[in-house]
């Protein structure tokens, strides 16, 4: 069994598949739920592949892969010109080496430009042109952060967590907190899109659905990728 790990700023997702490649079972948890998560993972386990932007909790996590199946997890990293895709930033290693295995999975699978949205915790975008080369992106506080920041920081900003949001104008602080922070979001993916002419916009993440719901965009393939992580781990470390 082959055991893959996207460990986020809030949650791990993670895969499981037989030797011939074929899913066995997925899941994801909050980070306080990670130990009960492994422990319910098979006892016959040959690899851990793992994907992580936390390093504190990487390391607990690859300490019980060594306790319970004796053996030493793969971590993955930046590789700039993995696959034919060259790296934007700078200095490569301080790339979030879970927006670089997305965009690593875009690049094999479509071998042409797109831009990577992730909507967990940060909104991250990240722009690929037609030769694989990695333009560079944005990052900004995700939709829950984004909603979180206002209320703490702010007196008399009460938000009704079970409205849903939408991009109408509030009536009331809290529906105008909510719908404005979903149009800040769209907004950002829709201008990436037109300042750069993408044609192809990959979309994952927890909110991604809900950003995707809600974009105003003409003549662009979007693609839900759900596990474009998890993915691209796989082609890292094949």
């Amino acid at each position: 069994m082959i055991v893959d790990m996207d460990i986020g700023n809030t949650r791990i997702k993670w895969r499981l598949r037989d030797a011939g490649d074929n899913l066995v079972g997925s899941g994801a948890v909050d980070h306080g739920h990670w130990l009960a998560a492994m422990a319910a993972l098979p006892a016959a386990v040959e690899r851990v592949r793992i994907a992580s932007v936390v390093g504190a909790l990487a390391a607990k996590v690859a300490e019980q892969c060594r306790q319970r199946w004796r053996m030493e997890p793969e971590m993955a990293a930046v590789c700039d010109g993995a696959q034919g895709l060259v790296c934007g930033y700078t200095e490569p290693e301080r790339l979030g080496v879970d927006r670089w295995l997305g965009m690593l999975d875009g690049w094999v699978k479509y071998q042409t430009g797109f831009l990577v949205v992730d909507a967990g915790s940060a909104l991250t975008l990240d722009l690929v042109d037609n030769s694989g080369v990695h333009r560079g992106g944005y990052i900004v506080p995700g939709y829950e952060m984004m909603k979180n920041t206002l209320g703490f920081n702010t007196w008399g900003v009460k938000v009704d967590k079970t409205l849903q949001p939408t991009l109408a104008l509030g009536t009331n602080t809290s529906a105008a907190v909510q719908h404005g922070c979903l149009g800040a979001l769209t907004g950002l993916v829709e201008l990436a899109v037109r300042r750069h002419g993408v044609g192809l916009l990959l979309l994952a993440g927890g909110d991604g659905e809900r950003i995707a719901a809600h974009l105003d965009l003409n003549a662009v393939t979007v693609v839900s990728a759900p596990d474009l992580v998890l993915d691209g781990l796989a082609i890292a470390l094949p």
